[in-house]
């Protein structure tokens, strides 16, 4: 962390930037907010998302992220109400051809894995 620091000063003069520590587990957690404590940093907050819909969800509702882009909610019942509304418009076949399109995407790229795959193993590399 200290020689983070001593980096950022000499590389970025003026570009301190937060560190986010949110990922780590929770004993070198302490140890890593008091290390930015004393070197200076802060901790990001990050707005609340949604408990319904994990990241990868994203991927099988492509446009539902869309719709959400940009958007900054003060809890999560504010989100889940987006999410409820989201829903509520779409047609009861909305989640079935979401999942056949996925499908569609999933197939294209094993196929093209596949096709790559056997060109290697045909040219010996």
């Amino acid at each position: 962390m200290h020689r983070l620091r001593g980096s950022i000063k000499v590389k970025r003069r003026g570009n301190l930037t937060p560190v986010s520590c949110c990922s780590t587990t929770m004993h070198p957690r302490v140890k890593t907010l008091k290390a930015a404590v004393v070197c200076g940093f802060r901790e990001i907050d990050y707005p609340p998302f949604s408990p319904v819909l994990v990241p990868s969800d994203n991927f099988f509702l492509p446009n539902h992220k869309k719709n959400t882009k940009g958007a900054t909610f003060m809890d999560e019942d504010e989100f889940i109400a987006v999410d409820e509304r989201y829903f509520a418009n779409k047609p009861k076949e909305f989640v079935y051809n979401e999942l056949e399109m996925l499908l569609k995407r999933c197939n294209k790229t094993c196929n093209a894995y596949i096709s790559i795959f056997f060109f290697m193993l045909s040219s010996g590399i």
